[in-house]
């Protein structure tokens, strides 16, 4: 799986390397000639970044990952999104997080801890989505509603806080 999903960013990667070049020719074409000139790379998404290979990722998410996808619990769409490799690492086989994970449309929050009126899961994953989101336990079926701010799509968050907006 760890391969696969390396192989699948690298690709993403290699679709993005156009429109990266594209866009930093707009905005170069567009930007105040006292300004820094835009790279490419400044627009990537898929290429591994180097601060993001000095992260260290709780062994309480890397276990509880695992073992969503043993027991076939994971939406397919996580695994491009997070760092695989990183949660490998950081496993310790046995610190499993209870609750494992809730799951929405577009949104896992794995190992989440409700704080008053915020939720805050070890790691969360989304995709293209904002504002609020029904997620359900993946064990009980309860569901919450959480609210995902602008900006984080297509991502991962270590120790995520979202605002619980309503418990069904």
């Amino acid at each position: 799986m760890h391969h696969g999903a390396r192989l699948q960013h690298e690709e993403l990667h290699l679709h993005e390397l156009g429109i990266a070049t594209l866009t930093s020719c707009f905005i170069n074409a567009n930007r105040d000639p006292k300004s820094e000139p835009a790279k490419p790379k400044d627009f990537y998404y898929f290429q591994v970044r180097e601060e993001s290979d000095r992260v260290s990722i709780p062994a309480i998410a890397c276990d509880t990952f695992f073992a969503l996808i043993k027991d076939g619990l994971l939406p397919g769409w996580v695994v491009p999104l997070v760092p695989v490799d990183k949660l490998e690492a950081g496993r310790k086989r046995g610190e499993v997080g209870k609750p494992r994970a809730w799951v929405g449309e577009g949104v896992i929050l794995i190992a989440p801890q409700i704080e008053g009126c915020q939720v805050i899961a070890a790691i969360a994953v989304t995709e293209a989505i904002e504002g609020a989101v029904s997620v359900s336990d993946v064990d009980t079926g309860d569901t919450f509603e959480i609210v995902i701010p602008p900006g984080t799509e297509h991502c991962w968050i270590l120790d995520a806080d979202f605002n619980l907006s309503r418990e069904s």
